[in-house]
């Protein structure tokens, strides 16, 4: 078993190494969907906000060590011979969410709000269902004014962010309409008969939803100017351009996904991302290397 996951990951590897060198050569620069990519830039959100990562809940759902259990890969091994990911709402949360929202999308105390209560109040249906608990009914066209405005003001905080949150401005409309729709299902509310939304992405988009959504959280995209996040007096996060210039794509996908110690390292403090798949953690790297960090 170990000898064939080996074997896998190895085809995994270098498939994404082949496509990499593929889209060096003829990627425009865009998603599948028209949306244009670019590089990360400045500091983490941890240090914008100036919170030390040791008091902070964001970027840390992920397990601690030791390694879990090896699970069933999620994506077909073909999936490392294409250059196309099909993604769901689903995907979109694990990747811009869930590392602060946790998988439940409740967050954590009193420093990560609960994503639950905003998307049900934009449900007119939840609304009238609620005033009438309370004992103050409202006619139907009453609740469908104040679920707009709750759908508005939730847009708003996707794409400007607000209080700790950071924006999602990046998110084209296709993959806002997916994330809604996978955050009404979490919320409970009643599905439409709708199918649902599915997405085509190139791996240097999942590589920037991930990075974007998740990475950089903790991880400054440079060091230049000085700037570092710092663990404690002794340990610091190195940024996002150090671990693709000192590390290879395989470190980088163990060391993510169990925690595997990097050669000359130490174990450091960075949770285990296991609910990601060996591939998006290839893409993460591939969109790093195409796209190299800003100060």
């Amino acid at each position: 078993m170990l000898n064939e996951r080996r074997s896998f990951l190895k085809r995994v590897v270098a498939g994404a190494f082949l496509i990499w060198i593929v889209m060096l050569c003829a990627y425009d620069g865009h998603s599948v969907n028209g949306g244009q990519i670019t590089p990360v830039s400045g500091p983490s959100w941890l240090n914008v906000l100036r919170i030390p990562f040791e008091l902070s809940c964001m970027g840390r759902t992920g397990r601690w060590g030791p390694p879990p259990p090896v699970e069933q890969e999620k994506v077909d091994e073909n999936g490392s011979n294409s250059d196309l990911f099909l993604l769901t709402g689903a995907d979109l949360y694990r990747y811009s969410c869930r590392a602060c929202h946790r998988p439940s999308g409740l967050g954590c105390g009193s420093e990560i709000k609960s994503l639950l209560n905003p998307v049900r109040t934009a449900s007119p249906d939840y609304v009238q269902k609620m005033m009438a608990a309370r004992g103050r009914p409202i006619p139907r066209a009453f609740a469908e004014r104040l679920a707009a405005q709750s759908a508005s003001s939730l847009l708003q905080r996707l794409q400007q962010g607000g209080e700790k949150m950071p924006s999602f401005g990046y998110l084209r409309a296709d993959e806002v309409n997916a994330l809604l729709h996978y955050l009404r299902k979490l919320a409970g509310l009643p599905q439409t008969n709708r199918p649902e939304p599915q997405l085509m992405e190139s791996w240097p988009r999942v590589g920037e939803l991930l990075v974007k959504g998740t990475c950089h959280i903790c991880h400054n995209a440079t060091n230049e100017g000085g700037a570092y996040g710092l663990i404690n007096a002794y340990e610091r996060i190195p940024s996002l351009a150090e671990i693709v210039g000192h590390r290879t794509m395989q470190e980088v996908i163990n060391k993510v996904r169990r925690g595997a110690i990097v050669p000359g390292e130490r174990r450091g403090r960075m949770p285990i991302f296991s609910y990601l798949t060996e591939q998006e953690v290839a893409a993460i790297y591939l969109y790093l290397q195409m796209y190299p960090p800003q100060p």
